[in-house]
């Protein structure tokens, strides 16, 4: 019986990013981490959680 074949594409994180939850921000504050981000060449995303993350210490 033949082996079946691996999966392709990237490897799994340790610790993966597969839960989505959605955040209202007005412009003012949208703009702020647009922009902080583009500076830090990080993702919109990225921002967010590291903000967090300072903020729950």
């Amino acid at each position: 019986m033949p082996e079946p074949k691996k999966k392709m594409g990237r490897p799994m994180k340790d610790n993966p990013i597969k839960i989505f939850k959605g955040i209202k921000f007005d412009e003012a504050l949208l703009r702020e981490v647009e922009n902080y981000a583009k500076r830090n060449d990080m993702t919109f995303s990225e921002v967010v959680r590291e903000a967090l993350k300072e903020y729950i210490k």
